[in-house]
């Protein structure tokens, strides 16, 4: 008697491994095809990509062109730049091309990225086009910049109506040089010594009152400045605080007049032929000269100041007389 059960079973076996054969020879064949498929789906994928990358590169230059012109308009247009001005200490405005490139434009971003964390300082750019939607145009006739001028600087100080030119240097150092001429930032120019700027600044600033209490603070901080230079075991931070102490010292004996007078004979004596180390001394004493101002002093009025300078010329000519005729009485 034939078991069907079995034969149904041996069928069953047989019909299970032909199809796990069959199954593993497609999946096998699969395999292959999909490992075909592969490169060409990934540079299907990279092409795809970079057409989506360039689309969205060129709406996003796009974009921006016109989130500038819509920015750049605003701010000439809507009072954002008086706001701006009027509500920081101190903002330094460049006005210049929309694309500035060149010796000028790498020294201000060397001294942008040194003066980005320097606190109360505002750092703006204003780029001017005289073609197309004369981006800022007015902005700059309305503060008298000129194409010619570009890269130009202007110094708004808060509560002040009118900007400073800066007519220096476009360099770091320039830069720095006139920011801490008119005002009270410091940033370490060449030679200088922060905490002989503060005492410096101190010590003006006590010269400058004619309150006689102060005679003994000057004084004091006087002889301060005289232990810092002695502390010092840096050799150029000694020559440095022994200007420091010999300028504290000219301005007890002729006041704060001694800095104008001083400033002056150095920028002649860096007119004239000196040798490099001669150079780099009267820098570093001109830098020095800087640190002892005050926003106070920033802020004279400029007619006053100008008298003051003719006065000073005419017995700076007095004195150089004198001292040509005194070797023949």
């Amino acid at each position: 008697r034939i078991n069907v059960e079995y034969v149904c079973a041996l069928g069953a076996k047989e019909f299970s491994a032909d199809a796990l054969k069959a199954a593993s020879e497609y999946a096998k064949l699969g395999a292959d095809k999909l490992q075909e498929k592969i490169p060409e789906a990934i540079e299907a994928g990279k092409d795809f990509a970079g057409k989506a990358v360039g689309v969205g590169e060129e709406y996003g230059k796009i974009a921006l062109e016109e989130g500038e012109k819509l920015a750049s308009k605003a701010f000439a247009e809507d009072g954002y730049f008086v706001l701006i001005i009027e509500n920081f200490d101190v903002v330094l405005v460049k006005w210049d091309e929309k694309y500035p490139y060149g010796d000028n434009q790498d020294q201000f971003k060397k001294f942008a990225e040194n003066a980005a964390n320097t606190k109360q300082l505002l750092l703006v750019e204003v780029p001017v086009t005289d073609y197309g939607d004369k981006e800022n145009e007015d902005l700059a006739k309305r503060f008298n910049v000129e194409k010619a001028d570009f890269p130009a600087y202007k110094l708004f100080l808060k509560g002040k109506s009118k900007p400073i030119d800066h007519t220096g240097d476009r360099t770091e150092v320039g830069l720095k040089q006139f920011l801490t001429q008119h005002t009270n930032l410091w940033f370490g120019l060449p030679g200088t010594l922060e905490q002989m700027d503060l005492l410096a600044r101190q010590f003006f600033d006590l010269l400058s009152s004619t309150d006689d209490t102060h005679d003994q603070e000057k004084k004091t901080l006087f002889e301060k400045a005289k232990e810092q230079m002695k502390a010092m075991t840096n050799k150029n931070d000694q020559r440095s605080g022994e200007s420091y102490v010999k300028i504290m010292e000219k301005m007890l004996e002729q006041g704060p007049e001694f800095l104008k007078r001083e400033a002056r004979r150095v920028q002649n004596l860096l007119k004239g032929k000196i040798t490099t180390e001669k150079k780099e001394e009267l820098n570093y004493r001109q830098n020095i000269l800087l640190s002892f101002k005050s926003l106070k002093d920033a802020v004279i009025d400029p007619i006053v100041d100008k008298v003051s300078d003719i006065k000073e010329s005419v017995v700076d000519t007095a004195n150089d007389i004198k001292d040509k005729i005194k070797p023949e009485l």
